[in-house]
């Protein structure tokens, strides 16, 4: 029997609750694949990250993306917990992080994230500097491990970003069949 402080008392399935606890506990990943995160301020990061899970799912791993601006970031999260692999795609704003992404760092951080294979894909028309932002924090956790090199557009997805991400996707593919 599990008499936890918060919830139903349980006295069936124990294997299977215990299990799901050690995972939790341990931080591992309960979904193999890929999530993709991204924070735009007027469509084109978005973009970059739809391109992005085009070429993971092109390459046969399992991909899920979500738009960060006007989400309940709660979902988000769970999500980022729940995938070995997470892309954090953000456009620079006013010098760092687009709001909704700060936001999610900020959960992220103060939830212990960890043990995960990060990519990074920043956006500035100007002066790019989301990605370094999002290094930064992402560095004060434990086992993170970043995959590839930060692509970097500025505004709308060229030609030349999409052989980038294609290069994260490869990248990704490549650590995901390790």
């Amino acid at each position: 029997m599990i008499c936890p402080l918060h919830g139903p008392i349980l006295t069936e399935n124990l294997s299977y609750f215990l299990e799901k606890y050690n995972d939790w506990s341990s931080y591992r990943a309960d979904k193999k694949g890929v999530l993709v995160l991204s924070a735009s301020i007027y469509g084109n990061t978005d973009k970059a990250a739809c391109y992005l899970a085009q070429c993971i799912r092109e390459n046969g791993i399992p991909v899920k993306h979500m738009t960060l601006a006007g989400a309940d970031l709660s979902y988000a999260v769970a999500e980022a917990f729940r995938y070995e692999t997470v892309v954090f795609a953000c456009a620079t704003y006013d010098g760092g992080l687009f709001p909704c992404m700060e936001n999610l760092l900020y959960r992220l951080t103060s939830k212990n994230f960890q043990n995960k294979k990060i990519g990074l894909v920043e956006n500035g028309s100007w002066a790019p500097m989301a990605a370094g932002k999002m290094k930064a924090e992402l560095e004060k956790l434990s086992l993170m491990e970043f995959v590839g090199q930060t692509v970097t557009i500025k505004g709308a997805v060229q030609e030349e970003d999409k052989e980038k991400l294609k290069e994260l996707a490869q990248n990704i593919k490549t650590i995901s069949v390790e």
